[in-house]
């Protein structure tokens, strides 16, 4: 009949971001997702492991590129990652990258999350002249999936 039980998986996460703070950024994500219920707005939790970030500073074209070990994208309707590290590049006047970490917490249903960030950049010199306090809204699923259905 084609009828299977099973709903989770894991999957290869794709998605977009833009990020508002000082400046608009906007940018793309990937990673690994174990997905509970591959109906996208079913899921009771999605756990992420292993994702990487790109961000783009529209206004002065810089680049924050970051990554996490593991997150909640979705736990209920709350989301979750307190392991993401990244560095600027290409901030105006300074040579190098800065390194920072960037806590984030937030709302989510299905593929859209809405979420706080907060920027902490480890180089005091140039704190200045990132980011502090950031909103940030997500488009992110893992439509391809990398395993079978469990």
């Amino acid at each position: 009949t084609g009828y299977n039980p099973f709903h989770s998986y894991t999957g290869v996460n794709t998605g977009l971001i833009y990020s508002y703070g000082k400046d608009a950024w906007i940018g793309g994500n990937i990673g690994i997702t174990f997905v509970e219920n591959k109906n996208v707005f079913q899921n009771i939790a999605r756990l992420s492991a292993l994702s990487f970030s790109w961000q783009h500073n529209l206004n002065t074209s810089s680049n924050d590129i970051s990554f996490d070990i593991f997150k909640f994208d979705q736990f209920a309707f709350f989301n979750i990652n307190i392991t993401q590290f990244g560095f600027h590049q290409g901030l105006p006047g300074v040579d190098g990258v800065k390194w920072f970490y960037r806590p984030e917490i937030g709302l989510s249903y299905g593929p859209f999350s809405v979420s706080y960030a907060y920027n902490l950049t480890f180089d005091n010199d140039v704190r200045s002249q990132t980011e502090k306090n950031m909103l940030v809204v997500k488009f992110s699923y893992p439509f391809i999936r990398i395993s079978k259905y469990e």
